[in-house]
């Protein structure tokens, strides 16, 4: 099993209820004996060098060799929060495979660096909440070509203000 964490393209979110809804990526073909190449998008709350809770994780799915857009995040915990102040988000793939299997997403080692775990050194991004910090290779010079795409789910309370405001201008229309 492998799981690499993009630190190079983390991203500031505010405070709030968000969803993870899709993911791209580029993707090797399967391996050449016929063994496929199962993996599944996470993303976590970067507390520090080599330290990560983990937000959300998504369907582990076979891959698909080329570029793929727009591939479904899904799971039951695709819906996650950022507590108050904000927090550093990055994002993450982990393969399914036996110890130290390659995934099949490709990386590009001309820039950024990336969290990199193996089968001798793993924790477990399959469970929300979960702290990894066992990273055989923290910082490794190396990008993989994956992005998970989110957007952030508007409160239920601004919502019902907007209804009331509109139920409030049709009474008026009505008078």
């Amino acid at each position: 099993m492998r799981q690499n964490i993009n630190v190079t393209d983390t991203v500031f979110l505010a405070e709030g209820v968000y969803q993870a809804t899709t993911w791209d990526y580029q993707a090797a073909a399967d391996a050449t004996n016929g063994a496929t190449q199962p993996v599944f998008p996470f993303l976590t709350i970067v507390n520090g060098p080599g330290n990560h809770t983990v937000l959300t994780f998504g369907d582990t799915i076979d891959t698909l060799p080329g570029v793929q857009n727009l591939v479904v995040f899904g799971g039951p915990n695709a819906t996650f929060t950022i507590p108050a102040g904000g927090a550093t988000v990055a994002a993450g793939i982990q393969n399914t495979n036996a110890d130290a299997v390659q995934n099949s997403i490709l990386t590009d080692t001309s820039f950024g660096t990336t969290d990199h775990a193996n089968g001798s050194n793993f924790d477990e991004a399959s469970g929300v909440g979960n702290t990894l910090d066992s990273f055989g290779f923290a910082n490794l010079t190396r990008t993989y070509a994956f992005s998970i795409e989110v957007e952030q789910i508007p409160e239920p309370s601004g919502i019902s203000l907007i209804l009331l405001s509109g139920a409030a201008l049709m009474l008026r229309r009505k008078r």
